[in-house]
């Protein structure tokens, strides 16, 4: 499990050093912060885990890839890469936040950037923007995604029924959805 749990932040500090050539240097807090909109589909084996646990069957490590075979692969594969769009989706708009808030050129190092934007007016102007964009797909994310896996690994469902199911959750229990407090909703 503690090897499971290493693998996401790995990731995303991979993703932070890819995004460090200095045109890229304004996407490392996006890409560390959306990386969060990949979480549902990160936890998929921990899900399968779970679900094996309920039932009472061996739950290894090696039995998250068990969720290759769910009856509902093809709809699991398809939510997949709709959250990976909106994560691409997010990096676009904060470029965009970017550039239209500071300017199309690239910092000229990473100090640099991280002495300007809480220091500047122009840095001013791109953290609220961004921030709220960060938020608006955050809750997106939560929104479509917050019982889309679980329904698709443990039942034939349609991935436009458990979106659905998903959002109706959501939209009636917005108090505990945004405190996490997932077990009263």
């Amino acid at each position: 499990m503690i090897f499971l749990c290493a693998i996401y932040p790995a990731i995303g500090l991979l993703l932070a050093q890819v995004a460090a050539g200095r045109e890229l240097i304004p996407l490392i807090f996006p890409l560390a912060a959306g990386f969060a909109l990949l979480g549902p589909l990160a936890a998929l084996g921990l899900m399968e885990l779970s679900r094996r646990r309920e039932r009472g069957q061996p739950a290894a490590w090696h039995h998250m890839f068990a969720v290759l075979a769910a009856p509902s692969i093809g709809h699991i594969a398809l939510m997949a890469a709709i959250l990976v769009g909106l994560f691409l989706l997010w990096l676009v708009t904060a470029m965009l936040i970017y550039n239209n808030t500071i300017g199309p050129a690239g910092p000229a190092s990473i100090t640099a950037f991280a002495r300007d934007v809480p220091t500047t007016p122009a840095g001013h102007n791109l953290i609220i923007p961004g921030v709220s964009a960060g938020f608006l797909f955050a809750l997106l994310v939560l929104a479509i995604g917050f019982t889309t896996f679980p329904m698709l690994l443990d039942r034939r469902s349609t991935i436009s029924a458990a979106i659905a199911t998903s959002i109706q959750m959501t939209a009636h229990t917005p108090a505990a959805m945004a405190a996490g407090n997932w077990v009263a909703a």
